[in-house]
């Protein structure tokens, strides 16, 4: 996200000078300040600036420790006092977090075995229980017992879900490239950064004499995905504690726009339900009755790096209104992070 974001806020200077002093203020600190804040700050300033370039007369408003105040103070909205508030995820959520180190553990405890073998290969591995469930034992067990030097072994049951294992070239030749990039994973383990059926991938290669490569040996990945009915809910709602939040920052007596932004890295299922949740959320969110909350904005990002590893971000925007209030949707921007100018002025 560094690249596509310091792109992007550098392209937003001359709107965030129209912010007010406490965005110019919060611009110039952002190098002190902690990498959580400097996260949601620089979410705040592309979406005021998004606004401007939207044609709105916004203000970045002071933080008050006294009491809870929104991002932005909105006028030119009629006889209503208008605001905007923003939220921001950084990463995984714990549960997915927890997730990755247990698979880790897992990969670790078959990676040497199967090496002194010799293996060159790929596990598949699809759990449907929780991954804390999985013992590294029975793991174990049952990768060891399924590979073999003369053979594939397609899709079995095993206690906490199903195995495959792919037997992988011992060497060969790639394009030219960064050891480890995306076209380098892509190329020796088949993996897609995006629309990819599996949640995680850890893999290795004999180590090489440098870091450009144009060969390499003995391949070893374990490619994973966890689809019990707990890691599919708990990642599917993510963004709903985000929501309340906002909400809460909205003062009485005002009309409130919210904006979400989120990484989105999960496989098109995981992504899929957890867009749905998101949607139902609309439908089904309530606030306080002195509140008037129209219009909730969420940008899910997908920070990918593609080729030896340029940085690239697309951004895709889930709009919501509220019944009979969906004429506000042509007063706001949609999107953030990217599309912010129009060709006469890219010109």
């Amino acid at each position: 996200m560094f690249v596509p974001e310091v792109a992007a806020l550098g392209n937003s200077l001359n709107e965030i000078a129209e912010l007010g002093p406490e965005a110019q203020k919060k611009l110039a600190n952002l190098p002190l300040m902690p990498d959580n804040t400097v996260t949601s700050t620089v979410f705040e300033l592309l979406v005021g600036a998004a606004c401007v370039r939207r044609g709105l007369s916004v203000n970045m408003v002071p933080e008050d420790r006294a009491q809870k105040v929104p991002d932005f103070r909105v006028t030119g909205l009629g006889a209503i006092p208008g605001a905007i508030e923003c939220k921001r995820r950084l990463g995984l959520s714990v549960y997915e977090l927890d997730e990755a180190r247990h698979v880790e553990a897992l990969y670790r405890i078959i990676q040497q075995p199967l090496q002194e073998r010799g293996m060159h290969c790929s596990v598949e591995a699809t759990f449907s229980v929780p991954l804390r469930l999985v013992s590294a034992a029975d793991f174990a067990k049952a990768v060891l017992g399924a590979a073999s030097h003369s053979r594939d072994q397609d899709s079995q049951s095993t206690s906490w879900g199903s195995l495959a294992i792919r037997r992988l070239p011992y060497s060969d030749s790639v394009r030219r490239t960064r050891l480890y990039s995306p076209g380098f994973i892509q190329q020796v383990f088949r993996w897609e950064v995006l629309e990819n059926e599996w949640d995680g991938l850890l893999c290795q290669v004999e180590a090489p004499r440098q870091t450009m490569v144009r060969s390499y040996r003995m391949p070893f990945c374990l490619k994973w995905r966890s689809e019990s009915e707990e890691a599919l809910t708990k990642r599917s709602r993510g963004i709903a504690s985000l929501w309340t939040s906002a909400i809460k920052q909205i003062p009485a007596g005002e009309i409130g726009f919210v904006y979400i932004a989120y990484p989105e890295g999960g496989r098109p299922a995981i992504a899929d339900a957890r867009t749905r949740h998101i949607l139902k959320s609309m439908e089904e969110s309530w606030h306080r009755w002195f509140v008037r909350v129209p219009v909730m904005v969420i940008c899910r990002l997908y920070p990918r790096p593609v080729h030896e590893g340029r940085p690239d971000l697309i951004e895709s925007v889930l709009v919501g209104a509220g019944k009979g209030q969906e004429h506000w949707l042509t007063y706001l921007p949609w999107n953030v992070f990217t599309r912010q100018f129009d060709s006469s002025r890219d010109a």
